[in-house]
């Protein structure tokens, strides 16, 4: 050790700007919740997104289960998700008491393996939901999945965590579920997410069902959440979007340094499945069948790292479906994320650089005696 230490994410380096008089005035507005900055923010949202209808929810995985009780899933209807994706894809759906049925993630970790979806598809028909997953920030083909859904009669509902981007929906109404937590591209103070749509029936009873299920007055739909954002959150969120451009080219700046180092050396990493100007890179995320060393040496050298995911969703529940998910598995087994965060310095990055080529030059302990 050098002493020198790299985090895997310090937001103290490119803090959120708020002043004292913005949060006192909403203390004593005395309108905490669903005020007007949670308007303002929404609309703010709507315009940056290219999508007329937003609604802040407490957080991405309120966001997916208030999506699926608002295009009617009830408990034991079978919903459709990838293999591979943080766990509380899989939470949204079973909170409910929904069935999740698995189905083989892209090789690049974003989306599904189409043909394996399409055969999922096929055994499991009474299945109408499917959740696709933009992973790392890379959003996977729209125009498949549309074509998919169209075929089988689906809804999609699209887990957009890790990818906050403008882009035009698919051809089929869909609803886009969003993170806005402290890790993310876009981000406020605390946990937030938020649905986008361009449906508007669909818009009206996400927003009932946020709110208890209230349609108006005493008027419930008999299925709720109490997912109401506070106007704080939605004040910070309105102020990073601000500043979005500038956040996103410094991360492009770092991924392109990332992506120089890897290539020169041989290392492999994923890649966006589309045209690299609809990625935000979410993660920065290398595929090594030697991980384990890779991350031992930069955790030795102050390097932090992370995993996204050392699991696949059907471990975690195998009484539902067993099976075989080879692109998920292969990329759970390598996946290592490195530092990527506005804010990460170039003396950092170089010696990060150092680290990785010191790891491809060491060869990998054999297996023989």
């Amino acid at each position: 050790m050098n002493g020198i230490k790299v985090p895997f994410l310090d937001l103290t380096r490119v803090p959120l700007q708020v002043g004292g008089d913005e949060i006192n005035f909403i203390l004593k507005s005395g309108r905490y919740i669903l005020g007007s900055n949670v308007v303002a923010a929404e609309e703010m949202l709507a315009d940056f997104l290219k999508l007329p209808y937003v609604a802040l929810t407490n957080s991405c995985t309120d966001a997916l289960k208030i999506a699926l009780l608002a295009v009617g899933v009830r408990p034991g209807d079978r919903v459709v998700l990838p293999a591979l994706s943080f766990a509380a894809t899989l939470n949204a759906v079973t909170t409910i008491g929904a069935i999740p049925v698995f189905a083989d993630t892209g090789e690049n970790g974003s989306g599904f393996n189409w043909a394996h979806l399409e055969q999922i598809l096929r055994t499991h028909s009474d299945a109408r939901v499917v959740i696709g997953v933009h992973l790392y920030g890379h959003p996977f083909c729209l125009k498949t999945m549309a074509q998919l859904a169209k075929t089988y009669g689906l809804t999609l509902i699209e887990d957009c965590a890790q990818w906050c981007s403008p882009s035009a929906p698919p051809e089929i109404n869909s609803i886009r579920c969003y993170s806005f937590d402290p890790t993310k591209t876009i981000y406020t103070f605390g946990t937030c997410g938020a649905t986008a749509t361009a449906d508007r029936a669909l818009h009206e009873r996400i927003r009932a069902i946020r709110s208890q299920g209230r349609v108006k007055g005493h008027h419930f739909l008999g299925r709720g959440l109490n997912s109401k954002p506070n106007e704080i959150l939605a004040l910070g969120l309105m102020k990073n979007l601000n500043r979005h451009g500038e956040l996103q080219s410094s991360r492009a700046n770092i991924v392109s340094r990332y992506r120089n180092i890897c290539d020169r050396i041989g290392l492999m990493y994923v890649l966006p499945e589309l045209e690299e100007k609809h990625s935000t890179w979410s993660k920065f995320v290398i595929l090594s069948d030697d991980r384990d060393r890779l991350e031992s040496q930069l955790k030795d050298a102050g390097i932090e790292t992370q995993r996204h995911y050392d699991y696949l969703l059907p471990d975690l529940v195998n009484k539902y479906q067993t099976g075989e998910f080879p692109n998920a598995r292969r990329i759970s087994l390598s996946a290592l994320s490195l530092p990527l965060f506005p804010g990460l310095m170039t003396e950092e990055l170089d010696y990060i650089s150092r680290e990785l080529n010191r790891f491809k030059e060491v060869p990998k302990p054999s297996l023989n005696p």
